[in-house]
This record gives C-alpha cells, structure tokens and sequence, in this order.
C-alpha cells in the first residue's frame, strides 16, 4: 500500500511540474526528467519497479525502469501490470482537482 501511495504522490507532484513547464522540454530533457525521477523513486522507496509515461504534442514518451521481481531479470514493460490499491477516493480529487483548474 505504501508502494502504491508513493507512486501516486510522485505522480501527483511530477504531473503539477509536467503541467506547467512540458511546453517548455525538448524530447531529450523529457526522457532526462523522466530518467531522474524514476532514479529518485527507486533509490527512496521499496519499489522494485516503476513505469513513467508522459503524452506532449499527440507524441508519447514511456520508460521502465528496474525488475518487477527482484534478482529474476524480468524487466518492466509496456505490457507490465501494477497492482493498485483502493485508491479511488484519491484518483477522484486528482482528476476534479486538474479538471477544475482548467487542463
């Protein structure tokens, strides 16, 4: 549950930056970004794995990083499957809250 929390806030505080700076990135600094903040996220928590995904221009950029399963070399991909808590309550404010506000 505390993996799935931390993913959520990192979300959270990475979509508010992506929000109001994304224009401004070229593709390389995107992936730079995205690089870093799954490093920060792996190194600072106990999850094994993480996934990112950002849409800018119609253009899709994800990454993977880690093992989904420590030490069996099964890497993340984009068929991998997260578990999710109840979290519904959460994923509510975070859509009304960037519905209310305009994007």
């Amino acid at each position: 549950m505390k993996k799935i929390i931390l993913i959520v806030l990192m979300k959270i505080s990475f979509s508010c930056l992506a929000q109001q700076k994304i224009a401004a990135f070229s593709e390389k600094e995107i992936l730079a970004l995205m690089d870093k903040n799954a490093s920060t996220l792996l190194e600072n928590s106990k999850s094994n794995s993480v996934s990112i995904g950002i849409v800018k221009d119609g253009k899709t950029y994800t990454r993977h990083y880690g093992e989904i399963d420590k030490e069996k070399g099964n890497q993340a991909n984009n068929n991998t499957i997260f578990e999710v808590a109840s979290i519904t309550k959460l994923f509510y404010r975070i859509i009304n809250g960037s519905s209310s506000s305009g994007t």
